[in-house]
Order: C-alpha cells, then sequence, then structure tokens
C-alpha cells in the first residue's frame, strides 16, 4: 500500500493567514491529493512529525482528525486491496470524497447537506446547514466515534439550556441527526447507531392558521384599490394557497396546464419520489375568482410569478401587522388554514387526506385535533 502523507498547501495562503492541510498518496505512479478540510498555520505545523504542534490550542483535535484522515485513507486501500480491485486515482477521489471528512461528522454532514440540494428542498436544506451550525457551537468538532448516546443526550441538554430550544425544537433538530446518522450507516461509516438507546421527548407541534375572518381580511387586502403591486404579487399565491392547501412548492410549480376544467391536477414536489399519486383539487369561487385577476401572457407556462420564500414570508409579516393579524404569518400557514377550515365544515377526514395528498391519515388527524381544541376553546365562553 502507498505511503499516506500530509502536505500543507503553503503556496496559497488565506486572507486569515491559514493553509489547506491535504494528503498525498501515490496510486500507479500518479500523485493523488486528497482534502482533509483542516486549515492551519504554517508556524503549527510540523512537517517531519506529520502532526500538528503542541503550541496549537486545538492541536490534540487536529491530530484526531489527522490520524482518522489517514485511517480512512488506509481502509480504502485495504478494501481493494483485500477484494483484488484495482485502485485508481479517480476511484480513490471519488471514495474519499464519500467518506472523507477526516472522520469529523459534523464536516461530513456539511459535506452531504450540500450534496444533497437537488433532493431536498432549499428550505429544508436552510434548516439542516442552521442545525450543523448548532452542533458545531456545541462541540467544533465531532468525530463519528464520539457519537455515543451521552453525547446525544448532552447535546439535547445543550440545545434546551444554553439555546432555550423548546421540546418540539429539539425534538426536531434530533431527526435531523437522525438522518445524517442513518446515512453514515447505510455508508458504513458507523455501525451502530446510537440513536438505539437515546429517549428524544416529542413535543406537540403548534399549527397556525387563520381564522375564516382573518382570511377574508386579507382578501379584502388583496382587492383593495390601495394595495401595493408587491403585496398583491405576495397575496394572490397565499391566498389561492388558503383554498386550495398547495404547499409553496407546488404553488411555485402550479402550470396552466395543470388547470382542467376548474380542476388542479398535480403530483406535488414533496411525495413525488414516495407515492407519486396525482391530487385533484377542485376550484371554488374564490380560487377561480383569484386566477381570473391573473394577467396570462401567451408564453406563460406557470400560474404565479413567485419572489423568493424568504422575502415571501418578510412580506407576509408586514401583511399582517397593517391588517391586525397577531400571528406570526409565514406561507405554509395558508396549507395549515385551508386544512383546518374544510374540517371544522365538513368534519370529513377521508376527503381532506385526498385533497392534501397525505399518505396516511395519520398526518391528516392533527387538523382533527386542532378542530377538537377550538371547539374547547369556544366552549370558555361559558365559563364565569
Amino acid at each position: 500500500m502507498s505511503t499516506i502523507k500530509f502536505r500543507l498547501k503553503t503556496d496559497y495562503v488565506r486572507k486569515d493567514g491559514t493553509c489547506a492541510l491535504y494528503a498525498q498518496v501515490h496510486v500507479h505512479g500518479v500523485t493523488v491529493k486528497l482534502p482533509t478540510e483542516i486549515e492551519l498555520e504554517p508556524l503549527f505545523w510540523d512537517n517531519k512529525e506529520q502532526l500538528v504542534k503542541s503550541i496549537h490550542p486545538d492541536y490534540k483535535s487536529l491530530n484526531m482528525m489527522i490520524g482518522q484522515a489517514r485511517s480512512d485513507i488506509f481502509e480504502i486501500q485495504k478494501r481493494y486491496m483485500l477484494t483484488k480491485r484495482e485502485l485508481t486515482p479517480e476511484i480513490l477521489k471519488a471514495e474519499h470524497k464519500t467518506t472523507g471528512g477526516g472522520g469529523d461528522f459534523i464536516l461530513w454532514m456539511k459535506k452531504e447537506i450540500e450534496n444533497r440540494g437537488g433532493e431536498i428542498y432549499k428550505t429544508t436544506q436552510r434548516q439542516h446547514r442552521a442545525f450543523a451550525s448548532k452542533m458545531e457551537q456545541f462541540k467544533k468538532t465531532a468525530m463519528f466515534s464520539e457519537l455515543t448516546p451521552d453525547f446525544i443526550n448532552n447535546f439535547q441538554t445543550f440545545l434546551r439550556v444554553k439555546r432555550k430550544n423548546n421540546i418540539v425544537t429539539v425534538a426536531n433538530s434530533m431527526k435531523i441527526m437522525k438522518t445524517y446518522i442513518n446515512i453514515a450507516i447505510r455508508r458504513e461509516l458507523m455501525e451502530r447507531n446510537p440513536f438505539d438507546n437515546v429517549k428524544v421527548r416529542k413535543g406537540k407541534p403548534t399549527i397556525v392558521y387563520l381564522s375564516e375572518k382573518e382570511r377574508d381580511d386579507l382578501m379584502k387586502m388583496y382587492k383593495g384599490p390601495y394595495t401595493s403591486e408587491k403585496y398583491k404579487r405576495v397575496l394572490s399565491p397565499f391566498l389561492f394557497a388558503c383554498f386550495t392547501g398547495l404547499r409553496i412548492s407546488d404553488i411555485k410549480r402550479l402550470r396552466w396546464e395543470n388547470i382542467i376544467n376548474d380542476t388542479i391536477y398535480i403530483t406535488p414536489f414533496k411525495t413525488r419520489k414516495t407515492t407519486g399519486e396525482t391530487v385533484i383539487i377542485p376550484l371554488g369561487k374564490s380560487a377561480l375568482w383569484i386566477l381570473s385577476q391573473i394577467e396570462r401572457k401567451p408564453r406563460d407556462l406557470y400560474v404565479f410569478d413567485m419572489i423568493s420564500e424568504q422575502r415571501t414570508n418578510d412580506y407576509l409579516k408586514e401583511i399582517a401587522d397593517l391588517v391586525g393579524i397577531r400571528k406570526s404569518l409565514h406561507f405554509h400557514v395558508a396549507r395549515h388554514t385551508f386544512a383546518t377550515l374544510f374540517y371544522e365544515k365538513t368534519n370529513d377526514l377521508a376527503t381532506l387526506q385526498k385533497l392534501l395528498g397525505h399518505a396516511a391519515i395519520t398526518q391528516t388527524m392533527v387538523y382533527a385535533h386542532v378542530s377538537d381544541q377550538l371547539r374547547r376553546d369556544q366552549m370558555k365562553v361559558f365559563d364565569f
């Protein structure tokens, strides 16, 4: 097996004075350079010992990462040698890209988050990036071997105590962590799942929705002659979602060809790879009126001219303040509004499930619970 050496790329010094450390391996006479994600000032590197000098405040962690990086490359070489397969420079680079990150789970996870860009929603990707930042705040580096039940329990405590996260937020963070640990296990980067011996408390998520009056107040604003175009541009798709239950991902992709005989036929973006079922949504008078207000040009494929989700949510919060709605308004509130009001008026959970495109009735049941809570709250008018 080829000797693995580490070199500091001193020919390129970053603004902060650091240089990238890379592993160097010879394969079939070709020098292969593999990144380690370690950045270091030259004065801290001992090229003879191939280690970070002890004068660096994090020398122990960095040297552990170097050791793990060496082990990762060695394991790739050994695997190909034992299976009598040829390890080419290209294959080594590809294998290292999959298992790279120097054994640091956080660095590896951050790479995975970026690699999954075309697989998950942009908003989901942002949430996963935010979670990675939380982990870095808890521990700058977290080796795969450190991911034990105690590590996870201590991380949960950190989120609750230091970050002041509520039970639901902590549970969501743990869900994201589980996702990447499961990916790591499938890639054989980990043998055991530390969550097997961890209990995660689950709280009930808060469903924010508009009352019928609040929704109608927004409709009045949309119809108003003095409402700015930027607000109308946001209210149009938001209100349409209030009357159809469509997610923002489907509103963005809604084409005119999806609307036939006043009915939407669409395969939800979120479930396209799982159920792949077409959702059929008959349009009522309010939804049809909103469509009638859109100036359709001959070459227009999409129904709505959407701005970014972040700006949309910012404008919705401004709109809520103007109308006097004391709720945190964001686009998904429209879907919750449709579902809650539909169930409140019909008590038809089965139809609601089909309209929302839920694979399981348990997903739709949350709106039954919301409606039940609403009725209990309304009964309080008789309390003395």
